[in-house]
C-alpha cells in the first residue's frame, strides 16, 4: 500500500513539474507568435541560421564581431542543425525550455537520491520529491528565465545540473562528460563550472576531482581569452571601475578595488535577497547552496552593465535557485527530527517564497510581452515581404523575428549601419517590444525616413512601419535615427501615434496625418513622448486643424499629473499650436516601475533612462473634425 502511494506522489512531482514545461512551452510559442523577440534571440538566432546553412566560420552582425568573440560558445555549432527545418528563433525557445525542464527533472532525482530520507518517516522520498517539485514550479525566477528570448545560460544549466549530480553521487565519467559539454557553453559555463570546484574542495571526499574541475575550468578560460572570445559587451562595459584594460588584468584589479564591490553589493541587497528567500535561504547552510551561488551572484551584482541588470534575478543566475534548491533539501535532510523551533522556521520561509510567487509570477506579461496581437500579425506581414536574404535593420526589440538572414541589424539607439546590398529594409516599430531606443528617437525616425531620398514605405499597419532603401552602394555605412540636422526638436509624425479613434490619411500610398472619425469622442492622438528631468520647461508645438471641441495635453506619465492644456479652435486651417509646461520637482513621488514588488518582495530594478517620461495628448469631444500632422518637441535634442 505504501509503494502504491510513494508511486502516486512520484507521478505527481513528475506531473507538476510537466505542468510547468507545458506552460513554459506555450509562453514561448506566444512570444515566437507575436515577434516579441528583442537582441539576444536575434544574436543567438541569426547564428543558428548561418550554422544550419552552412557558414560555420560566422560574422554575428548582430553585436559586430565573430560569433565566437560572445563568449564562446561553441554548443551553438552543435545545438544548430534542426535550423534547417524548423525557425531558428523557435528552435532555440523550445531547446530552452526543454533544457530548464530537463534540468528540474535531474535535480528532483538528486534531491530523492539523498540517504537521509530512507530513515525519516515524515519526509519520505516520495513526499520530498513533490515538495521538491512544488517549490521548483513556485520559483518565479525559473519561468521568468524563459519568459522573454533565448539565452545559452538554459543549455549550460543543463549540463551543470547533470555534472553536480553526478559529482556528488561519485559517478565520475558521467560528471566529467557533463562537465565537458559546460565548458562548450562558453565563458559563462566555465564560471559556473569553476563554482562547482570549488564547491567540491569541501564536499567531504570530493578534494581531487575538485582541484581537477577547478584545474580544467582555468584552463578553459584562459583558452577562451587567448582566442577572442571576451568581446561581449556585458564583460568589456561590466567592470568600468576595475579598469579597461584585458579580462585577466580585470581579474587582478578585482583584489584592489573590494570596496568599489561591496558597494554595488549593498546597492542591490534587494535583489540578492529576491534570489535566496523564493529559494528557501537556508540552502547556503549547505556546501552546494554557498559557493557557487556566491561567486554568480558575486560575478552578476558587481556588473554594471545597463545600470546592474544582471543582478535581477533571471537568466544569468539560474544555477542560484536550483543549486540552493538543494541545499535547502540538503539541509532539511541533515537536520533529521524537526523540534517546534524548525517548524516555525520553515512556515516563515516559506511564506518568504510564496511571497515572491504571488508578487512576481503575475508580472510576467507586463514585463516580458511587449507585442500586441494586431502587431505580431502586422510584423509576420512585414516579414513575408522582405525578401529571402534581404539585408535588414530592425527595431531591437522586435529583431530577433527577422534574424534568419546574413545581414540583421538591431536598432538599440540611432547610428551609423554598414551596407552589404544595393537593396535594405528598414522595420520601425515605435510601440512594439521592449526597447532600448525612446520612443521619441523611434518616431523622429520615422518622420526622417519619410522625407528621405530612395526611402520607400512598403508597409505600414498597427504601428509596424516597412521601410525599403534602395539605390544604395555595399560598403557605404548609412545613418538610421532622426534626422541629424535637426539637433534642436524631436519631430514625431502624427500619423505614427497611437490612436483610440483616429484613422490614418494617405496620399499616393504615403501616410500623412491621423483624423478623427466621425463623432466619435476620444484621443484621437497621444503616445509623443519626451524624457524631460524635474523643474525643466517644455514647449511643444503640434501641428494639426480642427474646429473646436479639441483639447491639447500636456502629460507627466511618471507622476500621472496635468502639466498643461490647450484648446486650439483653427476654424479647419492647418496650424501650430504651442503647449508649454513644467516637469514636477523631485519630491513628487514617481510612479513605481513595473519591476518593483512589494515591502520584503522588492526588487531593485535596473534604473531606466533619467527623467520623467512627457506626453502629448490630443483629445476630441466629436464635435467637429480633427486632423493631426505633427508634434514637435522644442529644444529637446
Amino acid at each position: 500500500m505504501t509503494e502504491k502511494k510513494d508511486s502516486k506522489l512520484f507521478k505527481l512531482g513528475f506531473a507538476i513539474i510537466a505542468i510547468q514545461g507545458v506552460a513554459m512551452m506555450a509562453w514561448s510559442f506566444l512570444i515566437y507568435n507575436r515577434g516579441s523577440l528583442s537582441w539576444d534571440s536575434a544574436l543567438y538566432s541569426q547564428a543558428a541560421w548561418m550554422i544550419s546553412h552552412g557558414h560555420f566560420f560566422l560574422f554575428d552582425t548582430v553585436a559586430g564581431f565573430s560569433f565566437f568573440g560572445n563568449h564562446g560558445e561553441i554548443i551553438m555549432w552543435v545545438l544548430s542543425w534542426p535550423a534547417l527545418l524548423i525557425p531558428a528563433s523557435l528552435w532555440l525557445l523550445i531547446v530552452q525550455v526543454a533544457c530548464v525542464v530537463g534540468a528540474e527533472i535531474m535535480l528532483l532525482n538528486w534531491i530523492g537520491a539523498k540517504e537521509y530520507w530512507k530513515s525519516n518517516p515524515k519526509l519520505s522520498k516520495s513526499k520530498v520529491y513533490i515538495l521538491a517539485a512544488l517549490i521548483l514550479a513556485g520559483n518565479p525566477w525559473i519561468f521568468w528565465s524563459v519568459a522573454g528570448d533565448f539565452h545559452l545560460e538554459s543549455v549550460a544549466l543543463f549540463f551543470l545540473i547533470g555534472a553536480c549530480s553526478s559529482f556528488d553521487q561519485g559517478r565520475y565519467r558521467n560528471a566529467f562528460i557533463f562537465a565537458g559539454f559546460e565548458l562548450s557553453c562558453g565563458v559563462v559555463g566555465v564560471l559556473w563550472l569553476l563554482g562547482i570546484g570549488l564547491t567540491l574542495l569541501i564536499v567531504k571526499d570530493r578534494l581531487r576531482v575538485g582541484l581537477l574541475t577547478v584545474g580544467l575550468s582555468l584552463i578553459a578560460f584562459c583558452g577562451f581569452y587567448i582566442l577572442g572570445a571576451d568581446q561581449s559587451l556585458t564583460i568589456k562595459d561590466g567592470y568600468p571601475y576595475l579598469g579597461q584594460g584585458s579580462s585577466i588584468s580585470k581579474i587582478f584589479g578585482i583584489f584592489t578595488h573590494l570596496g568599489d564591490i561591496a558597494s554595488r553589493i549593498k546597492q542591490r541587497l534587494s535583489d540578492i535577497f529576491a534570489q535566496l528567500g523564493s529559494a528557501g535561504v537556508i540552502g547556503v547552510l549547505s556546501p552546494w547552496g554557498l559557493v557557487a551561488p556566491f561567486l554568480i551572484l558575486l560575478v552578476n551584482v558587481s556588473n554594471d552593465y545597463r545600470q546592474g541588470v544582471f543582478a535581477f534575478p533571471g537568466f544569468q543566475s539560474l544555477p542560484v535557485e536550483f543549486l540552493l534548491i538543494y541545499g535547502f533539501f540538503d539541509v532539511l535532510g541533515k537536520v533529521g527530527s524537526m523540534t517546534l523551533l524548525h517548524k516555525m522556521s520553515l512556515v516563515v520561509l516559506g511564506i518568504i517564497a510564496i511571497g515572491y510567487t504571488l508578487i512576481w509570477f503575475p508580472k510576467i506579461p507586463t514585463a516580458w510581452l511587449d507585442v500586441s496581437r494586431a502587431s505580431g500579425g502586422a510584423l509576420s506581414s512585414a516579414e513575408s515581404m522582405i525578401p529571402q536574404g534581404g539585408e535588414v535593420i530592425a527595431s531591437q526589440g522586435i529583431a530577433g523575428t527577422l534574424a534568419e538572414r546574413k545581414y540583421i541589424y538591431a536598432m538599440r539607439s540611432p547610428g551609423l549601419f554598414p551596407v552589404n546590398q544595393a537593396n535594405l529594409w528598414i522595420v520601425v516599430a515605435p510601440y512594439a517590444g521592449i526597447e532600448t531606443e525612446s520612443v521619441s528617437d523611434t518616431l523622429s525616425t520615422l518622420s526622417y525616413l519619410a522625407t528621405s531620398a530612395n526611402v520607400t514605405l512598403r508597409y505600414s499597419s498597427s504601428g509596424i512601419y516597412l521601410y525599403e532603401e534602395h539605390g544604395l552602394t555595399p560598403g557605404e555605412s548609412i545613418f538610421v535615427g532622426p534626422d541629424p540636422s535637426k539637433k534642436s526638436v524631436a519631430e514625431e509624425p502624427g500619423w505614427a501615434l497611437e490612436s483610440n479613434i483616429g484613422q490614418v490619411d494617405s496620399q499616393n500610398g504615403i501616410p500623412t496625418s491621423i483624423s478623427s472619425r466621425g463623432s466619435l469622442s476620444g484621443y484621437v492622438g497621444y503616445g509623443a513622448f519626451i524624457r524631460s528631468g524635474p523643474g525643466d520647461s517644455l514647449v511643444a508645438q503640434v501641428k494639426l486643424s480642427d474646429s473646436g471641441g479639441v483639447n491639447v495635453e500636456m502629460w507627466d506619465d511618471s507622476t500621472n499629473t496635468l502639466l498643461a492644456r490647450e484648446q486650439p479652435s483653427n476654424n479647419g486651417i492647418v496650424q501650430a499650436a504651442l503647449i508649454q509646461g513644467v516637469t514636477p520637482s523631485a519630491n513628487l513621488p514617481r510612479v513605481n516601475s513595473v519591476l518593483h514588488g512589494f515591502g520584503i518582495w522588492t526588487v531593485r530594478a535596473a534604473p531606466g533612462p533619467s527623467g520623467d517620461l512627457i506626453e502629448i495628448r490630443i483629445y476630441s469631444n466629436g464635435s467637429s473634425p480633427v486632423t493631426i500632422y505633427s508634434v514637435t518637441w522644442m529644444n529637446q535634442r
